[in-house]
């Protein structure tokens, strides 16, 4: 189309260079926690809590 035609123009007549985008725009340094306290943290520590007492009353039933 037209349009096509007058941005290219415009590029042609101006000229154009690269911006440079500094890195600190798009990265970053990030630890994530050994734990958070959201649903899948709970989960986490939920299942971990119901494997132990489990562990705990198999060995109790077991070695009676």
């Amino acid at each position: 189309g037209s349009r096509v035609a007058c941005i290219d123009e415009y590029v042609g007549a101006n000229g154009t260079s690269p911006q440079v985008i500094p890195p600190a725009l798009y990265t970053f340094d990030f630890v994530s926690p050994r734990w958070s306290p959201d649903l899948a943290g709970l989960s986490l520590a939920a299942a971990a809590v119901s494997l132990i007492v489990t562990v705990f009353y198999w060995l109790r039933h077991t070695f009676r």
